[in-house]
């Protein structure tokens, strides 16, 4: 069962912004702000947003709630900026020295029916949908005080690795609970589910880019033999082409173009996985 770090009672000055719809191109600065808040669910003392320099050098969350679950070792947290009328939802990648994590990446390898994706024949990575079902209930819960309190706040979706994989869980749960996010950017996205998961979460209103680096491994698995195992990935992938991590491209809407990181030879160490829009990420990289 999951524990959960309580936020604070919302104050009634609370204010909330009201902003124009997200264009649907991509926009580099909101990846970049994003893959800084997936680095945060790395990192310690975030209900305080007193994570060393990572924090510090992001726009400052309020109304945080951490929430954890000792069974899958899995993590998130959620919090609402107000300079820019945002809620953030990261979830935490894979923990290197955390044998539950590596099983659920290992269990994700079977694909099966989930309730977080009603779709006919969608079908999700195993360990994925254990991952996102162990913090869910106090996930939905904080958003749902953040919504009441601010209901004109766009939702951010993200997390990297892992927690790439699970936010992907997490966005098809609020589609299929009417509740969109606004904006879905991943890092490092493993395979989540099969082609009719990522045709569902392809048919979609809100802002989703899935974006990768160069030959980072994970991206590559569960492998996409389509008639075997049934992994493919959602689109619409970013492939930021050069061991900078700055130059990039956009992808074809196919989830599996063979001009991006499917045609790359992947690295046998995870030096790409671990380095994003010029961020190192992953579990030993949160500097006081």
């Amino acid at each position: 069962m999951a524990f959960i770090r309580p936020w604070s009672a919302l104050s009634a000055a609370l204010l909330c912004l009201c902003f124009s719809e997200a264009t649907p191109t991509y926009d580099q600065d909101a990846a970049a702000l994003l893959v800084g808040y997936a680095q945060v669910s790395y990192c310690q003392n975030v209900e305080n947003w007193e994570c060393g320099a990572v924090c510090r050098g992001l726009p400052a969350l309020s109304n945080i709630t951490v929430v954890e679950d000792p069974g899958t070792n899995g993590r998130a947290y959620i919090g609402y900026e107000p300079n820019s009328d945002i809620i953030i939802i990261s979830f935490r990648g894979t923990v290197a020295t955390s044998f539950r994590n590596w099983l659920s990446d290992l269990t994700s390898f079977k694909p099966v029916e989930s309730p977080y994706c009603p779709a006919a024949g969608c079908k999700i990575g195993k360990g994925f949908s254990n991952a996102y079902k162990a913090l869910r209930e106090a996930v939905i819960d904080a958003l749902r005080s953040l919504k009441k309190a601010c209901p004109k706040a766009k939702v951010h979706v993200t997390g990297h690795s892992l927690g790439a994989a699970i936010a992907m869980v997490c966005a098809s749960d609020l589609k299929n609970s009417h509740t969109d996010p606004d904006t879905v950017i991943t890092f490092g996205c493993p395979r989540t589910g099969n082609q009719e998961f990522a045709r569902y979460l392809s048919d979609t209103n809100w802002t989703q880019w899935r974006v990768t680096h160069h030959r980072d491994p994970v991206v590559h698995f569960p492998t996409d033999y389509t008639k075997m195992i049934g992994f493919h990935h959602v689109p619409t992938e970013v492939f930021y082409t050069d061991s900078t991590g700055l130059a990039h491209k956009l992808c074809d809407g196919t989830g599996e173009d063979l001009s991006c990181s499917h045609g790359m030879v992947p690295l046998p160490v995870p030096t790409d996985h671990l380095y994003y829009l010029d961020r190192k990420l992953g579990s030993h990289h949160c500097p006081e």
